[in-house]
């Protein structure tokens, strides 16, 4: 009986493993992802934090991606509508590319950022993403453009301030070196001066006064030491036309140079110590412009470009008095293309080289960069000499971009 009973176990047993074995193998697998495994997981993310109103690309980590995977931001379990994913590109089984669009109402605090394959696996990463609040920096307008009324902002184009209003007819706008005044001419007539100072937060103008009442004025550029301001007269009215500088707390204006006859004096560029000043002549009717220099001192002129066939404009002399801006339209078909932003060295007919599409330049402080009326987009626009990058700071139209010397 025992016998028997051991075997009848032994029987049972067997049985059970069989059973067990089967449906161990029969067992229905869970489908891995492309990565080879079946688990996604979402571990970090780089950058972890943006602030709000921000587009950016953000590397998603983790694990189980394939291509077609999407990554979304979420709270609290659901996605958030102010947190956009434009694309997701990627770039392994362990990393995405997420680029990401952050909306100026999004809530600020931490995301978790979930994964879904293209297969429809889901992984999640907890709380791996922080949206700050959007800071505005404090109103440093260094920036001054024309546009009827004058316009001032930030470096990087926040803090926009309209000074004044069309009835100003601002043309050639130019900081004083201190950083406090702005002078103008006023539709080519005469010259104006406003205060330019900071009030909650917001740039406003104030004391506008008149310099010079009336003439033909076509540009206006104050000094380097800030006691006066260069200015040139006649450019359509009846040639020989001038090159003046006036004291810019008011006096008699000087006439530092007559056009020959038939030649027409425009724009003027002072050199860092205010001792030299460039200005183009122009053979009246023409596009043919020579570019010269003109010692105060000794008042003998240098010859930089010679009737350049261009229309040459807008010198701007660097900080350091290494080199000069300009902007250019080279005749033919190749003018097509607009203005061309060029650079050149302040010595007898030395040759200048093309750097960006553009026009009206004018330097940074540290030399490092330049702003300009940008062509596509249209607005202002800064150039970056180190890496040529050309970023748009306004979409605001305007002429002659003026940038503070500090």
């Amino acid at each position: 009986m025992r016998a028997a009973g051991s075997l009848a176990l032994s029987m049972v047993i067997a049985a059970w493993v069989a059973a067990c074995t089967e449906r161990t193998t029969t067992a229905p697998r869970i489908e891995a992802a492309s990565s080879g495994s079946g688990v996604v997981t979402v571990t970090a993310a780089n950058p972890d934090s943006a602030p709000q109103d921000t587009t950016l690309d953000v590397h998603v980590l983790g694990s189980g991606y394939d291509r077609g995977s999407t990554a979304q931001w979420a709270q609290g379990g659901v996605i958030s509508p102010s947190v956009t994913t434009n694309s997701t590109r990627f770039v392994s089984s362990a990393e995405l590319v997420a680029n990401i669009t952050i909306a100026i109402t999004a809530t600020t605090g931490s995301y978790d950022i979930l994964v879904t394959t293209s297969n429809g696996k889901k992984g999640i990463g907890s709380e791996l993403f922080t949206i700050r609040k959007k800071t505005i920096p404090p109103a440093d307008p260094a920036i001054a453009f024309a546009n009827q009324s004058l316009y001032v902002l930030n470096t990087d184009g926040t803090n926009q301030a309209v000074i004044g209003d069309p009835s100003w007819g601002v043309v050639s706008p130019s900081w004083s070196p201190d950083g406090k005044s702005i002078a103008f001419t006023s539709g080519y007539t005469g010259i104006r001066i406003v205060d330019i100072t900071v009030v909650n937060g917001i740039p406003v103008g104030s004391h506008l006064r008149s310099l010079v009442d009336g003439g033909d004025v076509q540009s206006v550029a104050w000094s380097p030491r800030g006691d006066t301001i260069a200015f040139t007269e006649g450019y359509t009215s009846a040639p020989p036309s001038s090159l003046w500088i006036i004291p810019s707390g008011g006096g008699t204006p000087i006439d530092l140079y007559d056009g020959p006859a038939g030649t027409e004096v425009q724009w003027a560029a002072w050199n860092p110590d205010g001792s030299r000043i460039a200005f183009l002549q122009q053979d009246s009717g023409t596009t043919v412009r020579s570019l010269f220099v003109l010692n105060r001192t000794t008042g003998t002129l240098d010859t930089v470009m010679l009737k350049a066939n261009s229309a040459p404009q807008s010198p701007d002399w660097s900080r350091d008095g290494s080199r000069l801006l300009f902007s250019a339209n080279p005749p033919g078909p190749k003018s097509q293309a607009g203005e061309r932003i060029y650079v050149v060295s302040p010595t007898r007919l030395a040759t200048p080289a093309m750097i960006v599409y553009g026009d009206a330049p004018s330097w940074s402080p540290s030399d490092d960069r330049f702003v300009f009326m940008g062509r596509d987009p249209a607005g202002i626009d800064t150039y970056n000499f180190a890496t040529g990058a050309v970023v748009n700071i306004t979409k605001q139209s305007g002429v002659m971009p003026d940038w503070r010397r500090f």
